[in-house]
């Protein structure tokens, strides 16, 4: 049996195709038996702004129309960037899409573009209900944690980096290291 981990789709067409058709699509021309659709957070870096909370309802109801879809679902914040303590509804919202049928959570929230826009580290209490909701249900868990090192590489950045604001040696984001440690610090705790 193969499957895709890891696909992302958005909620516009591509080609006068529907999200879906292109899902089912890559499937059929990989013989793919199963796809996991991952959410974005609510973000405006999120291409181009086009990652809304329709985004998570998508992929609900693509897995009623496929039912070899997986889909894990992505946070919704009230505003950003955020300061500890002012929102902490994480786990709730980890159960509410689980409880509509979502497999597991994305989180992109340790990307560095993206860890700006949030503007708090995944260590924060703000988060701990949310890790230990998913560590005692068993519930998977998708974390992009950072970019390729050469990324923040001020001298030898990679082709395309500077152009898609994926260039972090200009000191405007966290280091490499730091959004590690952050991942660290959650598992130590979890």
């Amino acid at each position: 049996m193969i499957i895709e981990s890891h696909y992302h789709t958005m909620h516009y067409s591509h080609n006068k195709k529907t999200a879906l058709d292109s899902v089912n699509e890559y499937m059929q021309k990989g013989n793919i038996d199963a796809v996991n659709l991952v959410s974005l957070p609510h973000l405006p870096s999120m291409f181009g702004g086009n990652c809304d909370m329709a985004t998570n309802i998508m992929l609900a109801i693509h897995k009623c129309e496929n039912p070899n879809l997986y889909a894990c679902g992505a946070f919704y914040y009230n505003h950003y960037p955020l300061k500890e303590g002012e929102q902490k509804d994480f786990a709730q919202q980890a159960k509410e899409l689980a409880e509509i049928g979502f497999d597991g959570m994305k989180l992109l929230e340790s990307k560095p573009t993206v860890r700006n826009e949030v503007g708090l580290g995944l260590d924060a209490k703000d988060y701990d209900e949310f890790f230990s909701y998913l560590e005692e249900n068993q519930i998977p868990l998708i974390w992009h944690v950072g970019d390729p090192a050469k990324c923040w590489d001020i001298n030898n950045p990679p082709p395309g980096s500077v152009e898609n604001g994926w260039f972090y040696g200009n000191g405007k984001f966290p280091t490499r290291e730091s959004l590690f440690c952050e991942v660290y610090n959650v598992l130590n705790k979890h």
